[in-house]
């Protein structure tokens, strides 16, 4: 991907499309690609069920984030509707509710209807992604956590098997971002399991990871000439993160 070359994505998701997005704008701003514009449609704990029913009713329930030139604006009570054709975008990215992403028969028919409503009215072409979130932390205390008997590791391997599954027979589908796995990775580091702020959403740190992982798997470019990391993280963090990120999205 050149850095000259103009880019919009969006996300279709909730307080984790928050999380992934928080610094990928500047990750985005170092690294040359100033014609970037990213956005994102944010209910809290959204599942994919919600965002079909709000599809169909036209519901102005949406906070909308969008970010050109680096900087963000948020639009209070929008529809899905405005965020989808708000701008050409190049990328749209799904994700499912934390709780339910490893939960199969949450996916559908939600899913396929949403990726098909957007094929038949959108004029621009769009590439679909799917955003893979993270497993709660061990001591997580999110009422979720009990259908993954409040197991870290049985939460990351339902979430990814799950999403195999479902993305397999989605190849309007063109990439994973495997953000889970990057999480997960850096679990194992002498990070350990220090990646949230409440259990569930990431910390600063796990926002920087997440962002990286959006960025190496979207763009396809090394991460390894990232200068930006934000004030609280150390330079010790900063290689580890990137380690797991390359091994996540093996670049």
């Amino acid at each position: 991907m050149n850095r000259k070359e103009p880019l919009k994505i969006l996300a279709v998701g909730n307080s984790f499309s928050e999380d992934a997005m928080t610094y990928l704008g500047e990750i985005f701003f170092d690294y040359g690609m100033k014609e970037v514009v990213l956005g994102y449609l944010y209910i809290g704990g959204a599942s994919l069920k919600l965002h079909h029913q709000n599809m169909l009713s036209e519901s102005h329930d949406y906070d909308y984030w969008k970010n050109e030139k680096n900087q963000w604006k948020h639009l209070h009570d929008q529809s899905f509707s405005y965020g989808i054709f708000d701008e050409p975008w190049d990328i749209i990215a799904f994700q499912q509710a934390s709780g339910l992403s490893g939960i199969e028969s949450s996916y559908e028919p939600y899913l396929s209807n949403l990726v098909n409503h957007i094929k038949e009215t959108k004029d621009s072409p769009t590439v679909f992604m799917w955003h893979s979130t993270w497993a709660y932390a061990h001591d997580s205390t999110k009422s979720a956590f009990k259908d993954y008997k409040f197991s870290q590791l049985l939460m990351h391997n339902q979430i990814k098997k799950t999403v195999k599954k479902i993305i397999d027979n989605h190849k309007e589908f063109e990439k994973i971002i495997p953000v889970g796995d990057a999480i997960q990775n850096i679990r194992l580091t002498e990070i350990g399991d220090n990646l949230t702020r409440d259990g569930f959403h990431l910390n600063v740190l796990g926002r920087y990871i997440a962002a990286l992982t959006w960025f190496a798997k979207i763009t396809g470019l090394p991460i390894q000439d990232i200068e930006y990391r934000p004030k609280e993280i150390t330079e010790n963090e900063v290689i580890l993160a990137k380690e797991a990120v390359k091994l996540a999205c093996e670049i």
